[in-house]
C-alpha cells in the first residue's frame, strides 16, 4: 500500500460491541507498519479522538480498544488527505512584484478543509512553504465541488530556474499529492489598473504605479502585451477595481498575440510563457464595448460598418506559426456581445501551442448569427455576420482547458461552447462546467481545413471529469478528420440531440469512451436519427471504437439507444468494436446488439432535478463495471477512488456512508401526574430509517415529535435508528406519580 494510496484511501475501520454495559470497539489501521511515519502520525490521531472523547485506549500493535461508560460507540474515523488536482500557472519568479514576493499561484484540488491557510493549511513547492496566502479557501470558477487556494511564492530559498519543483498542500499536518510542479522562471510582473493605471508613469513590479492597457492597438509600443514591450517570461496581472475591462486592442480584439510569444520555461532571462492573470480575489470583468447598428429592417436584420466591428476577447494569430505560444489565460471573467461580435472569448487561431486556459468565466456571449451584416459607409450589405466559433476555440498542440465556467453561449448552430479545429494535438479538457450552449454543441472537434494529406487531422482529445448539460445540439460531438479522442467521468445531460455523436471516416481512428453518464439527451431532437448514440459517416471504418461502463439515459422523444451507419460493412459488429457492459435504460427500444454484456434495468439515480446523479440502492450499475479496459478509470467525477475490479458502471461511484450514526431523544416533561400525558420528541444524524421500542413501537421517522397520551405507571421509551454507517439507540423515561 503506497503513501499516496494510503493518502486517498485509508478508512479506520471499527467494530462495535457491548459488554456489560459498556461500549467496546477495536480499530485497526490496515495496510501500514507501525514503524512508519504515516501509522505514527495516524496513530497520534487516533489518540487525540479518543482523549476528545473521553475514551480508554488500550493500544497493541496496529490494534487500539476503546471503551467508554457512556452510550457512545467510536463508529468510524475517517479523514480524507487534500488532493491537488491543477494549478493555474506552471512558472514565474520568485521576486520582484508586491511585496517582492513575485509569482502569484492559485491551487486547486479537494480536501482542503475550511481552516486557516497559513496555520493548519500550507503549500509547500519543492517543501518550502510559500511566503503569503492571499484570502482563505474558496470555490473555483468551474465545478463547485473543486476548492482554490491562492498564495504569493516568495523567494522558495532560491533554487535554480528552469527546475520544475513538486507542488503540495497540507492540512493538518496531512500532505497531499506532490505531482503537480512549479517552475522558478525570471520574468516581470506588471500590474494593469483600468481606473487608476496609467501607461506613461507605469513601472514593472511595483503594484503602486500601474499601467493602463493591455493593448491600445497593433503597434509595438501599444499597451503592455505589445512587441517591444511584453517579452517571454512575463506576467500581467489585471486588477478588478469595479469598473469592466472594455478596451479594443490589435485587430478589434481586447488582445491580440500578434508578433508575441511565449517559450518554454528553461530559466533563461527572456523565456517562459506570457501570462494574463485576473489578481487574486478580485473579480476582473473583461466585455467588449456596444457596436453602434442599425435597424431593425423589414426583416428583422440590423447593419453595422466593417470598420466598428468587434471580433471577441483574447486571441492567438492566424499564419504566424513562430508566434502565439506559450500562453496562459487564467482567473478572468469575460462576457458580451450583442449578435454583432463576430468571434468568441479565447480563440486560439491556429497553431497556438502550449497555451493553458484555467478558472475563467466565460458567458453571456452573444456572438452573431447571420441577422447583422457588414456595411461600408451606409451603401448596401457586404456580408451577413455568423460566428463560427465558440467560447474558446482554435488549435495548437499541448493545450489545457482546466476548471472554467462557460454558460450562456449564443449563436447559430455553428457556434459552440468548445470548439477544436484543425491541426489540434494533445489537447485536454477537464474539470469544466459547462451549460446553456445555446448555439451549437458542449464540446465539438471538427476540421475545417480537410488537407488532402491528412496533416490537419485532429489527435490526442482527452475530456474527461466535466459537467457539460442543456446544450442546443449535442453533447460531445466528435467530427471530421478527428483521429483520436477519448472521454470519460463526464456528465451530459439535458442536450437537445444526441449526447454522443460522431462524423468519422478514418481507418485509423481510435475513440475511447469509459465511465461516462448521459442522461435526457436527445429532448428535441431535429435529426434524422434521434438516437442517444449516433453515427452519421463510417464509424465502422474506424480502428478502435471502445464504450464501456457508460449509463445512457435518453429522453423518451428518442427513437432508440444507437444508430451505426453500415453502409459498406461486409460483417457486423465490426471488428474495431469494443462495445461492452453499459446500461440502456427508458426506452422501449432494445439494448444495442453491439453491446455485449448490455444492461438494461433502471440506474436508480438519487435526484436528477437536483442534477445527483450517484446511484441508489438497487440501481442496475452498481458493481457492474467488470469489462476489460483500455485504460484504468481509477477515480469517479468526484475523485471518489473506484475498486479494482467491478466498480459501479457510469460517471460516479458509489461510496459507502461511513458517517456514524446518532441519536437524540427527550420527553417534556420528564415527570407527569397520574394519567397525565409527555411529549417525545427525537432527531438523528445520518440515520435512514428509525424503529420504536419499550413502551411504544412500530416505524418512526429520523426526527419528530409525539405525545405519550394518558400515563398511569413510570414508562420507558427506546429508539433505534439506522443507517450506513450502522445503527445505535436512545431511551428517555417518562416518571408518573402515584395516583391520588
Amino acid at each position: 500500500m503506497n503513501k499516496v494510496a494510503i493518502n486517498n484511501l485509508l478508512r479506520v475501520l471499527v467494530v462495535c460491541g457491548r459488554v456489560k454495559g459498556q461500549v467496546i470497539a477495536a480499530l485497526v489501521l490496515p495496510g501500514l507498519s507501525p514503524n512508519s511515519t504515516m501509522f505514527s502520525k495516524l496513530a497520534a490521531k487516533v489518540e487525540d479522538l479518543g482523549s476528545m472523547h473521553r475514551v480508554w485506549i488500550l493500544r497493541t500493535g496496529r490494534t487500539w480498544l476503546l471503551s467508554t461508560l457512556s452510550w457512545l460507540c467510536l463508529a468510524h474515523a475517517a479523514w480524507a488527505a487534500p488532493l491537488v488536482l491543477y494549478t493555474d500557472v506552471l512558472s514565474g519568479p520568485n521576486s520582484g512584484g508586491e511585496q517582492n514576493l513575485g509569482m502569484y499561484l492559485t491551487v486547486f484540488g479537494k480536501n482542503f478543509g475550511s481552516g486557516t491557510p497559513g496555520t493548519n493549511i500550507k503549500v509547500y513547492i519543492n517543501e518550502v512553504e510559500v511566503a503569503r496566502y492571499i484570502g482563505g479557501v474558496t470555490t473555483s470558477r468551474g465545478r463547485s465541488d473543486i476548492q482554490q487556494l491562492a498564495v504569493q511564492i516568495g523567494s522558495l530559498g532560491n533554487p535554480v530556474p528552469g527546475t520544475a519543483l513538486p507542488v503540495k498542500v497540507a492540512v493538518d499536518g496531512v500532505a497531499s499529492n506532490a505531482d503537480n510542479t512549479f517552475t522558478v522562471q525570471p520574468g516581470r510582473i506588471f500590474y494593469l489598473d483600468n481606473v487608476s493605471g496609467n501607461d506613461a508613469t507605469g513601472v514593472a513590479g511595483d503594484i503602486g504605479k500601474p499601467f493602463r492597457y493591455v493593448q491600445a492597438g497593433c503597434g509595438a509600443t501599444d499597451g503592455v502585451l505589445s512587441a517591444n514591450r511584453i517579452a517571454a517570461g512575463d506576467v500581467i496581472v489585471l486588477r478588478g477595481r469595479g469598473s469592466d475591462w472594455s478596451d479594443l486592442g490589435c485587430d478589434r480584439r481586447f488582445a491580440r498575440f500578434r508578433n508575441i510569444t511565449g517559450t518554454a520555461s528553461d530559466g533563461a532571462n527572456g523565456h517562459g510563457p506570457i501570462t494574463i492573470l485576473g489578481y487574486p480575489g478580485e473579480t476582473v470583468n473583461l466585455s467588449p464595448p456596444v457596436v453602434p447598428r442599425t435597424g431593425p429592417d423589414a426583416n428583422g436584420n440590423y447593419y453595422v460598418n466593417r470598420t466598428d466591428m468587434v471580433y471577441g476577447g483574447i486571441h492567438g494569430m492566424n499564419g504566424q506559426d513562430a508566434y502565439s505560444d506559450w500562453v496562459t489565460i487564467a482567473n478572468l471573467r469575460i462576457s458580451g456581445g450583442d449578435w454583432t461580435v463576430g468571434d468568441g472569448p479565447i480563440i486560439l487561431q491556429t497553431d497556438s501551442n502550449h497555451w493553458r486556459i484555467i478558472n475563467n468565466e466565460l458567458y453571456g456571449w452573444t456572438a452573431a448569427n447571420k441577422t447583422v451584416y457588414w456595411q461600408v459607409d451606409g451603401a448596401n450589405p457586404l456580408y451577413q455576420l455568423e460566428a463560427k466559433s465558440g467560447a474558446i476555440s482554435g488549435n495548437g498542440k499541448n493545450v489545457r482547458i482546466l476548471g472554467n465556467h462557460i454558460h450562456n453561449i449564443t449563436g447559430t448552430q455553428h457556434n459552440h461552447c468548445i470548439y477544436i479545429d484543425s491541426f489540434a494535438d494533445d489537447i485536454e479538457i477537464a474539470y469544466n462546467h459547462i451549460h446553456d450552449c445555446l448555439g451549437g454543441n458542449i464540446i465539438q472537434t471538427y476540421d475545417n481545413t480537410g488537407m488532402p494529406d491528412g496533416s490537419s487531422r485532429i489527435t490526442n482529445i482527452a475530456i474527461h471529469h466535466n459537467a457539460l448539460h442543456d446544450g442546443n445540439r449535442y453533447g460531445i460531438n466528435i467530427a471530421d478528420n478527428t483521429r483520436s479522442a477519448s472521454a470519460w467521468n463526464n456528465l451530459v445531460y439535458n442536450t437537445a440531440m444526441a449526447g454522443l455523436r460522431f462524423n468519422v471516416n478514418d481507418s485509423l481512428g481510435t475513440y475511447r469512451f469509459l465511465s461516462n453518464t448521459f442522461y435526457n439527451t436527445n429532448s428535441n431532437d431535429l435529426s434524422a436519427s434521434k438516437q442517444a448514440v449516433v453515427d452519421s459517416w463510417c464509424l465502422w471504418c474506424s480502428s478502435v471504437l471502445e464504450i464501456k461502463h457508460n449509463i445512457f439515459v435518453p429522453n423518451t422523444a428518442a427513437t432508440g439507444y444507437t444508430s451505426f451507419n453500415r453502409d459498406g460493412s461486409t460483417s457486423w459488429p465490426p471488428a474495431g468494436f469494443q462495445i461492452q457492459r453499459n446500461v440502456w435504460f427508458g426506452l422501449s427500444a432494445n439494448a444495442p446488439v453491439e453491446d455485449t454484456g448490455a444492461i438494461t434495468g433502471d440506474p436508480r439515480f438519487q435526484n436528477v432535478g437536483n442534477a445527483d446523479f450517484r446511484l441508489g440502492t438497487g440501481g442496475s450499475a452498481l458493481a457492474q463495471a467488470t469489462a476489460a479496459t483500455s485504460f484504468a478509470v481509477g477515480n469517479d467525477y468526484s475523485l471518489n477512488t473506484r475498486p479494482s475490479s467491478a466498480a459501479d458502471i457510469g460517471a460516479l461511484q458509489t461510496v459507502a456512508n461511513t458517517s456514524s450514526i446518532s441519536v437524540t431523544l427527550g420527553a417534556s416533561p420528564a415527570s407527569v401526574a397520574y394519567n397525565g400525558s409527555s411529549t417525545l420528541t427525537w432527531s438523528s444524524a445520518n440515520a435512514t430509517s428509525c424503529s420504536a421500542s419499550g413502551a411504544w413501537s412500530g416505524t418512526k421517522a429520523v426526527s419528530g415529535s409525539q405525545s405519550t397520551g394518558a400515563l398511569t405507571a413510570t414508562t420507558i421509551y427506546q429508539l433505534t435508528c439506522t443507517g450506513t454507517g450502522g445503527s445505535t439507540s436512545q431511551q428517555v423515561t417518562v416518571s408518573v406519580a402515584a395516583a391520588a
